[in-house]
């Protein structure tokens, strides 16, 4: 009996000092993760992995949420950060059709994210959707 209340005193200590499961943190451990910045989105086709296109797209704001661009095209949006969760919305047009870009991802560390998109195509004036697809995204910050 003796023998297991020692063992019990020498396994306390450490299980109250243990630091348990990490919180999501930034690289440097600081605990806190932020998606400002510039990152570019690899997307590849759900359903033909030869269909892969970069994207590279400017995140201002804070940690929490703000807004995206592009430098190359008038793709506008926003994005929010709860926790872990990722989720942007976009939105794009030119003389032929106009576009929507649905992200929902995990934010795994200060340099990645991972997860789906959804683009949907529609005339450029509106009206019934054209095509739909679905891709996995991984994001790579670029500074």
């Amino acid at each position: 009996m003796k023998k297991c209340f020692l063992l019990f005193l020498i396994i306390l200590p450490v299980l109250l000092l243990s630091p348990g499961c990490p919180a999501l943190s930034d690289d440097n451990g600081n605990g806190e993760i932020n998606v400002v910045g510039t990152w570019t989105f690899t997307n590849v086709l759900k359903t033909d992995n030869s269909d892969t296109h970069d994207r590279t797209l400017i995140l201002e704001g804070d940690k929490n949420s703000g807004t995206v661009s592009e430098a190359i095209s008038p793709m506008v949006g926003t994005y929010t950060v709860t926790g872990d969760q990722f989720k942007m919305d976009l939105v794009s047009q030119d003389a032929s059709f106009s576009w929507t870009y649905e992200y929902e991802g995990t934010v795994t560390d200060n340099n990645n994210i991972s997860g789906t998109l959804k683009t949907t195509t529609y005339p450029p004036n509106g009206g019934d959707v054209i095509q739909v697809n679905e891709y996995n995204f991984t994001a790579k910050r670029k500074n």
